[in-house]
């Protein structure tokens, strides 16, 4: 691997990745320890999919645990039982995506059933894991209101799930779109459900768990995102 980078005489073929230890990575994130200390945040390990590495994430975790540092695992779920299980032993928040429930729909749009992503969360919540759901909000694939019901009332059936976050649909590839003369369909779709009447403004009542402990935060720009988490006392840097 990286025998093209090596050869090229202009350095014009670089690799953009490397291998890390898991000293190497927990060093790198203690420096920025001050920043966490002062806003009581930590690490966020995510991806890819970080369980799709389990080995070298319960590694990191554990040495994670021992510098004394906040962590977080921020995951789509799909992977067996006993590994998220054992990621849950060392996790103090789980960023959990959920997108589409009905299965037919998840396994055409993600490739992969949606089963044991909700048996996972499920077994999470029965362990008494400290859960933030969120759900990307596409427009023509998650965004119709059945699937958005049906996320409420799952979400109302955990019982430590304390956030459910709307990850908006951004508009950063429109440029390209354009610059290669193809029509930027999703970016269209957007924009007219943002401007309906009502707009998003029915979101709240469909997702919102029917628990006064439970709260909707509708994420519709990455700059609320950055703004939302800086104010909660689990802010996560990466």
């Amino acid at each position: 691997m990286g025998a093209c980078a090596e050869a090229c005489p202009t350095g014009a073929r670089q690799l953009v990745g490397r291998s890390y230890s898991v000293d190497e990575v927990l060093d790198a994130v203690e420096r920025d320890r001050p920043f966490y200390d002062e806003s009581g945040g930590g690490v966020t390990f995510s991806g890819g999919e970080p369980l799709q590495q389990a080995r070298f994430l319960l590694a990191c975790l554990e040495a994670a645990r021992r510098r004394g540092l906040h962590t977080a695992v921020d995951t789509s779920g799909f992977a067996s039982r006993q590994t998220i299980l054992a990621v849950a032993s060392l996790t103090d928040l789980f960023l959990y995506d959920l997108k589409v429930l009905a299965p037919a729909r998840h396994l055409q749009f993600t490739g992969v059933p949606v089963a044991p992503i909700l048996r996972n969360v499920q077994a999470l919540d029965r362990a008494g894991a400290r859960i933030w759901l969120r759900v990307p909000y596409v427009p023509g694939y998650t965004d119709d209101e059945e699937n958005l019901a049906a996320l409420g009332a799952f979400a109302a059936g955990l019982r430590h799930t304390r956030r459910l976050h709307l990850l908006p649909y951004h508009r950063l590839g429109a440029d390209k779109y354009g610059r290669l003369g193809r029509p930027d369909r999703l970016g269209r779709r957007s924009a007219a459900v943002a401007g309906r009447p009502g707009g998003r403004g029915h979101l709240p009542s469909i997702l919102r768990p029917g628990r006064p402990r439970g709260r909707l935060v509708d994420e519709r720009a990455c700059e609320a995102t950055a703004r939302a988490e800086r104010r909660d006392p689990s802010q996560h840097l990466r």
